[in-house]
């Protein structure tokens, strides 16, 4: 069974927050080519400008907890999987 939300959410902050793992970009960018979504097409899933998205992919930014887990479910993969921490968290199919 899937993580709700606000479970998710607590999951990204306690990974970005207390066990301070940073994006990989080069994760997040073949999660997002093996989903076969674009950059701007994920953006727009996730509630965030393409902009903001494109300098995820680049390292320039770091997710907020929101960011990663709207991530996270919209790519249906572990929150950790994106910041290199072993993972077995998969959203269902909507």
């Amino acid at each position: 069974m899937g993580l709700s939300y606000p479970d998710m959410y607590g999951v990204c902050a306690q990974l970005l927050g207390v066990e301070r793992r940073a994006l990989r970009p080069r994760k997040l960018i073949a999660a997002r080519e093996n989903s076969g979504v674009t950059q701007r097409v994920l953006a727009r899933a996730i509630g965030i400008a393409p902009r903001h998205y494109q300098r995820l992919e680049a390292g320039d930014r770091g997710p907020s907890p929101e960011s990663l887990a709207r991530l996270a479910l919209a790519l249906h993969v572990a929150p950790g999987s994106l910041l290199g921490a072993p993972g077995s968290y998969v959203a269902p199919e909507r």
